[in-house]
Parts: structure tokens; C-alpha cells; sequence
């Protein structure tokens, strides 16, 4: 049976926090309209090979978008192990939140655009992700790079 704090269950039941799949620490959820922001926030590439390697990473970048703009913690990397390549290398890059100095860490940071799309080969897409604090406006931005694997799957190589 898991033993949680009083102060936790209380946080869950009054909607400051969600379980999520977070190895079993709190973090918030993004809200409808976070959602719905971060489906939109793709900036358009001109180049054909990379707005078809966006299109087949599409999936995997929001799902890791979505999960490092509510991690409140330093080790946010660690939160995305099923979502990496065997040579993964966190690189010691930081969770956004952390560098949001005036941020609720109970809520999720907002996407305001992905972009600088490039492709240094033909099957690594690198990328940046621009958050933003909708309570302070302070905003930071993160770089990623993601590989294509031998069986066609995109899987984060690096934070750069």
C-alpha cells in the first residue's frame, strides 16, 4: 500500500497537483488551453526533409514538451528515460521551471513556439522549445535534439 503525505492528497484533491506518470512524484498538469497552445507552437520549416522529420516527430515532441514544462525539478531528464536513445546524454541541462524564478511550481509553464528546426543529418532533428510563465512572463527556452532510430522511431538524443 502507498503512504502518501496528507499535505500531497490535499494538493490532488484541490487541483494544485496530479500524480501523473512522474515516477510517482507530484507534478501539475498542463490545462486545456496550455494544451492546445503547445499543438500550435510549431513554427513551419521551409525545407521539405525537415518538415517531413517534424511531421513523423510530431508525437514524440509533444509528449516531451508536455512533460518537462511541468517538471518542477532540477532532473527533469529523468523523467523522459523511456523516451530516449541508449546513449542518451542529459548533457546536465535543467528542468525550464527551474530557471523561472517567479513561476508556481504547481503549474506547468506554457509553450509559446517550437522552432529552429535543423537537421545536421538525415536522421537527427534538432529543435528549440520557448516557455513561457503565464503568471510572471518569464520566459526561457531549451534546445533538443532528437535521433531517428534503425526501426524508424524518433527517441531524444541530448538536451542541448
Amino acid at each position: 500500500m502507498e503512504i502518501k503525505t496528507i499535505a500531497s492528497v490535499l494538493a490532488v484533491a484541490c487541483g494544485l497537483m496530479s500524480t501523473g506518470s512522474y515516477g510517482g512524484n507530484f507534478s501539475p498538469s498542463m490545462t486545456p488551453q496550455q494544451e492546445a497552445a503547445l499543438s500550435n507552437s510549431f513554427v513551419r520549416a521551409s525545407d521539405i526533409q525537415v518538415a517531413k522529420a517534424i511531421t513523423e516527430a510530431q508525437p514524440l515532441i509533444i509528449e516531451i514538451t508536455k512533460r518537462i514544462a511541468c517538471y518542477p525539478k532540477y532532473d527533469g531528464w529523468r523523467i523522459l528515460g523511456s523516451y530516449t536513445t541508449p546513449d542518451y546524454s542529459s548533457g546536465g541541462w535543467q528542468s525550464p521551471m527551474t530557471q523561472v524564478d517567479y513561476h508556481p511550481k504547481s503549474q506547468c509553464l506554457s509553450v509559446v513556439r517550437i522552432d529552429g528546426w535543423k537537421m545536421p543529418a538525415l536522421n537527427a532533428l534538432e529543435y528549440r522549445v520557448a516557455y513561457t510563465s503565464d503568471q510572471s512572463s518569464h520566459s526561457v527556452s531549451r534546445k533538443y535534439r532528437l535521433i531517428k532510430q534503425i526501426d524508424g522511431q524518433w527517441l531524444l538524443d541530448n538536451g542541448l
